[in-house]
């Protein structure tokens, strides 16, 4: 067996549970809570796993039909939607706003004028973030009437094409582009056209006492010594075209699908490469957008997707063409790193992808070292231990890259391992030293390494 014979669905569903108990820690150690975890492999949702809590003052367990509020997630959407009617010659990318929403025009920014449709995507346009309508603070969205009025005044701080400036109101403009084009409102035209096109059923633009009570309530910042706010749910309104959807991982795991070359579900490949390709970037080059998408590499992978924040949930996912990937993070609570935990699963796979050939030596019996996976503690700090193919792997499940302290054991027989060299191990982990297992009572394991024994690490929350 080789690198070549072991693919990739393989590595993730030899990993799975390595990944889910990093997640699950996360999500205790941070006091999270709730996280909904998706990975997507070729043609399968390989993890699907739920942690934590819909409701902290209920106790509500989170489960896999509760929606998050995905919130600039929904720009994707909104893409999608003007790149539908770019794809049946219902405008071009290269259309001026103000020639679709004459109120737009402006004698005191002239440069308005020169905003077109792919400026609004692509963060380039130059205007505004979010107007001076302060609901993010006073968590009121506006209406339609006031979103316009705000238009009134000068919203423009940059001259387009000259530099990215993220932009709520760019995409509730864009939202407003498809309502003026179609004659529909946005949200019937997402529903009918993406929706339901792709069978997202529990996916909705906006909240609404209809659907409210399916939704996960969303958290606030903890604080020591202080019990996390809970948030009331608050509609979108006219932005829903910019930050009003909510979905869930089996949701977003259809959407990011149809994105794959090689389908023709929502649109052709010519306009989804046009979509994933760079438009904008930062100076640094640290920020890239396509048409909707965010840009990013981790580690070899170029992932192309979208975070979002509304009030009580931070959520993030993106997508790898080849080979097929989708992560998905959603949490509901503020103060939680779900784009930092996409790339960590996205590099712990890609780190045990490098190692098939150690991983899985056809040469080994297929060992079961399910009594000594789990967590361990010292004074000092608490490691995982877990099986990925036929060996004993260890990680540090506090590190944002877990990849980066994989350790990968050599079974020496009779529960004593050799911790190897140093380009399959950490180097803090002592690489050449030895550790053995003592497992003769079962509830209560230990690991003794370098004089130091380690003890069996449980949590609850």
């Amino acid at each position: 067996m080789n690198k070549e014979v072991v693919g990739l669905k393989s590595v993730v569903m030899s990993s799975r549970k390595l990944i889910e108990n990093w997640l699950d820690y996360y999500v205790y150690k941070n006091e999270i809570p709730g996280l909904a975890l998706g990975v997507f492999v070729e043609d399968e949702l390989v993890i699907q796993k739920e942690y934590g809590y819909a409701d902290l003052e209920k106790r509500e367990k989170l489960n896999s039909s509760h929606l998050f509020r995905i919130a600039s997630h929904s720009k994707l959407f909104t893409a999608t939607s003007i790149m539908i009617l770019y794809n049946r010659n219902q405008l071009s990318l290269d259309d001026r706003i103000s020639d679709i929403l004459p109120w737009f025009k402006s004698e005191n920014e002239p440069e308005r004028d020169n905003i077109r449709i792919r400026h609004l995507l692509s963060h380039a346009s130059g205007i505004t973030r979010d107007g001076d309508f302060g609901h993010w603070y006073k968590m009121i969205f506006p209406s339609k009437k006031e979103f316009i009025n705000q238009f009134n005044e000068d919203i423009s701080y940059y001259m387009p094409n000259h530099q990215i400036k993220y932009s709520n109101h760019a995409f509730t403009l864009a939202g407003l582009v498809v309502e003026k084009i179609t004659g529909m409102s946005y949200s019937e035209f997402v529903k009918n056209e993406i929706f339901d096109v792709l069978g997202m059923a529990d996916s909705v633009v906006d909240i609404d006492e209809k659907n409210k009570d399916r939704h996960c309530r969303g958290h606030g910042k903890k604080f020591p010594n202080k019990k996390r706010a809970i948030f009331d749910h608050i509609p979108a309104k006219i932005m829903s075209s910019a930050t009003g959807l909510s979905s869930n991982v089996k949701d977003l795991v259809k959407f990011y699908s149809a994105y794959f070359l090689g389908n023709d579900i929502l649109l052709p490949d010519y306009i989804k490469r046009e979509m994933q390709t760079v438009k904008a970037y930062s100076d640094d080059d640290y920020v890239k957008y396509g048409l909707g998408f965010k840009i990013s590499k981790v580690n070899k992978y170029v992932v192309c997707g979208h975070g979002g924040g509304y009030p009580g949930y931070i959520t993030h996912s993106g997508m790898i063409q080849d080979p097929k990937v989708i992560v998905v993070i959603l949490t509901n609570a503020v103060d939680t790193s779900p784009e930092l935990l996409r790339d960590g699963v996205l590099n712990l796979i890609s780190k045990i992808s490098r190692f098939t050939d150690k991983l899985f030596d056809p040469a080994l019996e297929k060992p079961d070292y399910s009594k000594l996976a789990g967590f361990y503690s010292t004074d000092w700090a608490v490691g995982l231990f877990g099986q990925v193919g036929n060996k004993l792997v260890s990680m540090d499940p506090e590190m944002a890259n877990p990849s980066e302290s994989l350790t990968i054991f050599k079974d020496l027989g009779d529960l004593r391992f050799r911790i190897p060299n140093l380009f399959q191990s950490y180097p803090f982990d002592s690489p050449g030293q030895f550790m053995e297992f003592d497992i003769s009572n079962p509830d209560e394991p230990s690991v003794l390494h370098a004089g130091e024994r380690s003890k069996r690490f449980r949590f609850e929350y």
